[in-house]
């Protein structure tokens, strides 16, 4: 069997054209002008959806604002140390990051471990290093690791992420007037 050719032609252009074992097909792009520009449909549609992918990141990072200071005023602070690195698979990703296991005592003495929801590659901590701890004395298996990169990044991520997106879509609207 010989190979087959395909050939498909994407420009910027309103009648594109696709070709298969000698036959080509054109189409006419319905997101284009008939001067290649993008139509007034696609335009909105591209600014709706920056302004909403920001407003939903603006959101989750005010959520994740609120759930990191209930966690600070009810919490209590104290110290453990990294018992092991787990190495957590990410099967969708095919990647694999270190996720430490902390061991602490709470004030009233009693010892409790848990693993941490942030992982890296290679391990951020070692085996042994001791690190703050914020735990929920009401249930002390609630527990995270008490550092600003653990707490404030991903936030900080979200409502970066979430600000750009807004500006973009907000300029965007300028522009089309």
């Amino acid at each position: 069997m010989g190979k087959q050719k395909h050939a498909i032609n994407i420009t910027n252009q309103r009648l594109d054209s696709c070709s298969k074992e000698g036959v080509t097909m054109t189409f006419i792009n319905p997101f284009l002008t008939p001067d290649g520009k993008q139509s007034d449909f696609m335009q909105r549609k591209v600014t709706w959806t920056l302004l909403w992918c920001g407003a939903i990141a603006l959101c989750l990072g005010g959520y994740l604002i609120i759930h990191e200071q209930q966690a600070m005023s009810v919490g209590i602070k104290t110290t453990g140390a990294v018992a092991e690195n787990i190495l957590v698979h990410d099967g969708t990703r095919g990647g694999s990051t270190y996720h430490p296991r902390i061991s602490f005592v709470t004030n009233k003495g009693e010892s409790f471990d848990f693993q941490s929801n942030t992982g890296s590659s290679p391990a951020m901590y070692t085996v042994g290093e001791i690190v703050p701890v914020l735990y929920n004395p009401a249930n002390p298996t609630v527990a995270t690791i008490d550092s600003f990169l653990v707490s404030w990044f991903p936030i900080m991520l979200c409502l970066l992420i979430g600000t750009v997106f807004l500006i973009l879509g907000l300029r965007r609207i300028q522009k089309q007037k």
